[in-house]
C-alpha cells in the first residue's frame, strides 16, 4: 500500500543548496507529510509554498515540521488538512510568520484554542473555501496584528463576537457564507472591523499564472496590438493608392 511521500525525502533528494529563500513543492499528490525537522537545515527560508498537494497533518513528528525556522509566509492551500491539533503545534514554532494560506482544505477543524500566541505577528490569513460550519469565540485571540482574513466560500452563518471589536485595520472577507443580509447590515454598523461582502480579487496563491505563462500572454497582447496597427497602416497605404489611382486617371482624361 502507498504511504505516500514525507518532505524529508524530497530534502535528501533534491535540497543541496541550504542558503534558498524561496522552496515551492506544488502538486504533488504523493507528498502526504513534513518529516520532523525536514527544513530546519534552511536557516535561510522564508518562503515555503506546499499548495496544491496531499498533506495532511495527522503525524505526531509534524509536530515539529517547521522547527528552527524563519518563515514569514507559508502557503499550504489545497491539501487534505482537517483536524489541525498538530498543526497549531507546529505554527508554535513560527514566530515571524505574517502570511498564512490554508484555504482549500476540507473540513477545517481548529479544536478549542485556536491559533498560537506564537502567531502574534501575523497579519493575512486565507482560510477560504474550508468547508467551516462555525468558530469558536477564542480561535483568532492571539491573531493580535491581523489585517487581512480570508472566509469567503465557508457556511457561516455569523462570525464570533471577539472579532467584532478587534481594531478597525482588519478587514474581514466574508462573500460566499451563509450569513443573511440583515446580519451583514449589522454587522458592517456595529462593528470596529470592516466586513466585505463583495468577492475580492483571487490571490496570487488562489489563482496562480507561472512566469512562463505570464510572458507569453504579454507577447501575445503585444503581437495583437501589433498586427492591429500593421492592418490600419495597410488599410491606409491602400486607400491612398486608390486615391492616386483615381487622380491619375482623371489627370489623363483632360
Amino acid at each position: 500500500m502507498n504511504q505516500g511521500i514525507f518532505l524529508d525525502e524530497f530534502h535528501a533528494q533534491f535540497l543541496s543548496n541550504k542558503n534558498i529563500e524561496t522552496l515551492k513543492i506544488i502538486g504533488s499528490p504523493q507528498l502526504t507529510a513534513i518529516g520532523q525537522s525536514a527544513l530546519s537545515h534552511y536557516r535561510s527560508l522564508q518562503t515555503l509554498d506546499l499548495s496544491y498537494n496531499s498533506i495532511t497533518f495527522q503525524s505526531q513528528t509534524e509536530t515539529y515540521a517547521f522547527y528552527h525556522t524563519n518563515l514569514i509566509e507559508i502557503n499550504l492551500s489545497h491539501n487534505n488538512i482537517g483536524t489541525t491539533d498538530i498543526l497549531m503545534k507546529a505554527f508554535e514554532q513560527t514566530r515571524n510568520l505574517r502570511s498564512l494560506y490554508l484555504n482549500n482544505n476540507r473540513n477545517l477543524n481548529f479544536g478549542l484554542n485556536g491559533f498560537p500566541a506564537n502567531l502574534g505577528r501575523l497579519e493575512f490569513l486565507d482560510l477560504s473555501y474550508c468547508h467551516i460550519w462555525s468558530l469558536n469565540d477564542n480561535v483568532f485571540n492571539h491573531l493580535v496584528n491581523l489585517k487581512n482574513l480570508h472566509l469567503e466560500g465557508n457556511a457561516l452563518s455569523f462570525i464570533p463576537k471577539s472579532l467584532c471589536i478587534r481594531p478597525p485595520t482588519l478587514q474581514i472577507y466574508l462573500a460566499k457564507t451563509h450569513i443573511e443580509k440583515s446580519h451583514q447590515k449589522y454587522l458592517q454598523e456595529n462593528c470596529t472591523i470592516k466586513t466585505l461582502f463583495e468577492l475580492s480579487m483571487p490571490s496570487e496563491k488562489s489563482f496562480r499564472i507561472v512566469d512562463d505563462d505570464r510572458w507569453n500572454l504579454s507577447v501575445w497582447f503585444y503581437l495583437l496590438i501589433l498586427s492591429s496597427i500593421l492592418n490600419v497602416g495597410l488599410f491606409i497605404y491602400a486607400l491612398f493608392v486608390a486615391k492616386k489611382k483615381i487622380f491619375k486617371e482623371r489627370l489623363n482624361c483632360f
